[in-house]
């Protein structure tokens, strides 16, 4: 079978309005390729409301066990053909929902578990495959999806079988997803200890420039070899601690390790901010901020979450080192900043080791993922309970 010989109908997506209008009435949520990767990881706060038509909105709103996915974008290094899958809790937490018109969904036929066929797509996106399928018009890679769909093969298993290897990846993904909860929860506790332990006697506290509490460095130029080192990037970890080479893509003998702190972002989402859990090369992207207090890295962190950043540079929008370094914040003395790292410390360690179980259980289902689709790991259903 072919992977179009599964599907029973294609929805186009729409990017409609910004505003409501008589001719656009009808406010939907509109999932783009940008939006794929946080959704995966249940993350819906940032997909845009647009505004469409009462016809549109009939004919594209999506339902549960839909299938987005991008046909429009990519890099040279990332192929178009990323997947999205329409789950209960998107609905929930997003009304209506359609995609934009960079994407396009489909539904499945009768007999086939839509999320075995979004793991299957996963998995042909990691072999690369649609970069066969690509085309080029005005400098943005096209996926020709008819002509993929039409190419690629997908074995005629039961439908037994494809739910029993969709309860092994869905219960690593469920242990994901709660492990990313936890998180949400504690960085919360931390976000009120700051609001209402500290923050609320902000007037009497007194007042620093962060170049004063903090040295701050800017990052320096990506190496060839490093592949992953992209403006987005600033979301993930970007270090090496001379031990293990997660993350690692290659930099120059002179490049300066640094051991701690934090890291804003200079340009793309200016301000944010992230604790750096072990030894890091930053890019060009990003500021470097070592602070020199205990429980600094903690408060500049939350401080950074609060500020909203002016964007300086007249060719592109960037933060810049003395501009960072110029600006004045409260700051409590070093009693009380300890007391801060005392309280929060604690927390930021179940955050590193949620984490380090999140990385753990990763990798976990991106080996079974081909091992399950290829047929080189049979799942029965006493093992798919277990």
């Amino acid at each position: 079978m072919k992977l179009f010989d599964i599907i029973e109908v294609f929805i186009a997506g729409d990017w409609g309005e910004e505003t409501y209008s008589k001719e656009t009435p009808c406010a939907v949520t509109c999932v783009r390729g940008a939006d794929i990767i946080p959704i995966s990881e249940y993350d819906f706060s940032a997909i845009p409301v647009r505004y469409i038509s009462q016809q549109a909105y009939a004919k594209k709103c999506l339902q549960v066990g839909d299938i987005i996915i991008e046909k429009s974008g990519g890099s040279p290094t990332q192929s178009t053909g990323r997947v999205s899958l329409v789950s209960q809790e998107l609905l929930d937490h997003a009304g209506a929902v359609i995609c934009s018109n960079f994407c396009t969904a489909f539904r499945v036929k009768k007999g086939w578990n839509p999320l075995y066929v979004y793991y299957y797509l996963q998995f042909i996106y990691n072999l690369g495959a649609f970069f066969n399928f690509e085309g080029k018009t005005s400098g943005i890679k096209n996926l020709q999806l008819d002509a993929a769909f039409a190419a690629i093969p997908t074995e005629d298993i039961s439908e037994s079988i494809q739910n029993n290897i969709v309860v092994i990846l869905q219960g690593l993904e469920k242990k994901i997803a709660i492990n990313r909860q936890l998180n949400q929860n504690l960085e919360a506790m931390i976000a009120d200890i700051m609001n209402y332990k500290f923050l609320s006697n902000i007037e009497t506290m007194p007042k620093r420039l962060i170049g004063d509490i903090a040295s701050i460095k800017a990052g320096g130029d990506c190496p060839k070899e490093w592949s992953k080192c992209r403006t987005k990037d600033y979301r993930t970890p970007i270090y090496s601690n001379g031990t293990d080479n997660e993350g690692l893509y290659g930099y120059t003998k002179n490049a300066v390790i640094f051991e701690r702190g934090i890291t804003v972002a200079a340009r793309g989402t200016i301000g944010y901010c992230v604790i750096r859990e072990r030894g890091y090369v930053p890019i060009i992207r990003l500021l470097a901020v070592t602070p020199n207090d205990i429980g600094g890295d903690v408060y500049l962190h939350q401080i950074f979450n609060r500020i909203k950043f002016k964007n300086d540079g007249s060719i592109q929008q960037q933060l810049t080192v003395p501009s960072l370094a110029s600006m004045e914040i409260p700051y409590p003395e070093t009693s009380e900043l300890m007391i801060f790292a005392k309280m929060t410390y604690p927390l930021i360690e179940k955050i590193k080791q949620n984490k380090k179980q999140i990385e753990e259980l990763t990798k976990q289902r991106d080996k079974l993922l081909p091992l399950l689709m290829n047929g080189q790991v049979s799942v029965n259903s006493d093992l798919a309970d277990d």
